[in-house]
Formats: structure tokens, C-alpha cells, sequence
């Protein structure tokens, strides 16, 4: 029985898993604009150095082969990206390596005390929780992308206007940012620095990046530079209409963090209160942790929780995006 329990919290983690990288499939930069970046940079770069799109040269050189193998599924590889869109300097095997052990040890610690029960269910709230961390991190440096970008907009047309390339403005720009932004910058310039062109290190900075804003400006520094047009005159064009984006998500965001509490209290509420009711009464929850019918229902329950969960967070991520 313990057994099928773990089976079927895993399984529905594994969806939420699952439905969350659809979700950002989706929510991803548009076809045409993808189909036209990679035309350019395709078409730009020299052939000794052309490489599948979203291949940056830090990921070849340092991905082990258990990572290789694990990006092949698609889970492993949207949380590869999640790694790297929250800023992590964990490979993908280290992050699940981490997982594992952590909900392990939450869960050996609440066996020992409460039965298996009690373990199986502890490891899988810990692995919700630090799903749940992990794309909480994702987020917030991506919506610091967003709010920097106008600033670094206006410091890259500065020095384009000072008679400098792409290249030499974007290396002045990094050296004068905070993070994230600045380590998206570096990373470019460091890819320039070891024998790529600029215009494939602008594709991977926009492939591996799900901030629209800034994936729209590298498309555009790629297609004034195929096409010889001014680059500051449209940068400028491009920060006033990021401004005025930052602008309407933060209006947006504001609109609907009355419904992002409603779905966090309306989540942990039925946590908290099995909670409070364990400690002050551990007798009154041991038919649901007992062998039966008390453990289904902990089931049907956790899989209502996360079903009522991922429609509350769709219906906000539609209207955010």
C-alpha cells in the first residue's frame, strides 16, 4: 500500500513537472521571431563555428555525460533551464542528486518517528517545496532581467553613439551592471572573447533566457547587423517599447496579487490546519495515517491539491502574459 501511495504522489509530481515545461513551451519566444534570429545568426556566422541553436560553448565544455544523457529527456532539460534562468550553478544531475538526498533525509526523519507513511509524505512535500523554491527563484531574477534592461538600453545606445560596435558597447555595458543582467553580458562577451561570433552569442543569449524583453533586443541587434541598419537609432526605438512593457507587467502583476495570495492560502491552508491538528492532537489524524481508507483520502487529496493549484496559477499566468 506504502508503495502505491509513493507511486502515485510521484506521478503527480511528475505531471505538475511535466505541465509546467508545456506551459513555458508556450509562453516561449513566437515561431517567426525564433525562425528569423536563427536565420541570421545561421547566415552570419562562419561555418567552422555554427552550432545548434541554444548550445552555448560554457554548456558543451562543461556538461558531463550522465548530463548529456539527462537533457535528452524533456523534463530534465526544462529544469536544466530552470537551473539556469534562477541563476544556480548546479548541472542537472547535481540538482537531482540534491533532490534525492534532501527529500531522503526529510523523509527518513519523519519515518523514524511517525511510520512510513509519514516519510512518504514528508519527502514528497519537500519535493514540492523546493520545486516550488526553485521556480520562485526562476521568476524573481527573470522579472530583474526585465527591469534592468531599460537602464543597460540606455548605456549600450551611449556608447553606440560614441562610434563603438556591438561588441566593444556591449563589454562596457557588462562591466558597469549589477546582476543577473551583468552576468548575461559577460557570459556574451566571454563567448566573443574564446573564438564565437557575436551573432551566435546573442542567439544563445536569447535561447537560454525566457526573458521576451531582452530576447527581443538581441533579435534585434542581430537583425541590424545582417542587414547594416542604425543600431542606435532602433535600440532606442526598442527601450521605449521594453519601457513601456516593464511598465504594463508590473501594472499586471500588481492586478493579480490579490488572486497569487488567494491560491498560496487557499494551498497551505489545508497543510496548516492537518498540521496544527497533529500537534495538538496527534490521536485525531491517526486513522488517515493508519493502513485504509484515511491513506487514499490523503491521496485524492494531495492530487486535488495539486490540481486546484496548476488551474488557480494558469488562469494567472494567462492573464500575466
Amino acid at each position: 500500500m506504502t508503495l502505491v501511495l509513493l507511486a502515485a504522489l510521484i506521478a503527480c509530481v511528475w505531471a505538475e513537472v511535466c505541465l509546467s515545461a508545456r506551459a513555458r513551451r508556450r509562453a516561449g519566444p513566437g515561431r517567426a521571431a525564433s525562425r528569423l534570429a536563427q536565420h541570421v545568426a545561421r547566415r552570419a556566422a562562419p561555418a567552422r563555428l555554427r552550432r545548434p541553436a541554444g548550445h552555448g560553448l560554457r554548456r558543451l565544455s562543461g556538461s558531463s555525460p550522465l548530463d548529456r544523457r539527462l537533457l535528452g529527456a524533456r523534463a530534465a532539460a526544462a529544469l536544466e533551464r530552470d537551473l539556469r534562468d534562477a541563476g544556480l550553478p548546479l548541472t542537472v544531475s547535481e540538482a537531482i542528486l540534491a533532490a534525492g538526498v534532501g527529500a531522503a533525509a526529510i523523509g527518513g526523519a519523519a519515518a523514524a518517528v511517525r511510520g512510513p507513511a509519514a516519510g512518504v509524505l514528508a519527502a514528497t512535500v519537500g519535493l514540492a517545496v523546493a520545486r516550488w523554491g526553485l521556480a520562485a527563484m526562476r521568476d524573481r531574477r527573470l522579472r530583474r532581467l526585465d527591469l534592468q534592461l531599460p537602464a543597460a538600453l540606455d548605456l549600450l545606445i551611449a556608447h553606440l553613439r560614441a562610434h563603438r560596435s556591438a561588441a566593444e558597447a556591449i563589454t562596457e555595458v557588462a562591466q558597469r551592471l549589477a546582476e543577473p543582467l551583468r552576468g548575461e553580458c559577460s557570459r556574451v562577451v566571454e563567448e566573443v572573447r574564446i573564438g564565437a561570433s557575436l551573432q551566435q552569442a546573442l542567439e544563445g543569449l536569447r535561447h537560454r533566457t525566457r526573458s521576451r524583453p531582452l530576447g527581443a533586443v538581441a533579435t534585434a541587434i542581430l537583425v541590424s547587423d545582417r542587414t547594416g541598419g542604425n543600431l542606435a537609432e532602433l535600440l532606442a526605438r526598442q527601450a521605449g517599447i521594453v519601457r513601456s512593457q516593464v511598465a504594463f507587467l508590473q501594472e499586471v502583476r500588481a492586478l493579480t496579487a490579490h488572486a497569487r495570495c488567494t491560491a498560496v492560502i487557499l494551498t497551505l491552508l489545508p497543510l496548516g490546519v492537518a498540521a496544527a491538528m497533529f500537534l495538538l492532537s496527534p490521536a485525531f489524524l491517526s486513522p488517515m495515517l493508519a493502513p485504509g481508507p484515511g491513506r487514499a483520502l490523503l491521496v485524492i487529496a494531495a492530487m486535488m491539491e495539486i490540481v486546484g493549484w496548476r488551474v488557480i496559477h494558469g488562469m494567472i499566468r494567462s492573464v500575466e502574459q
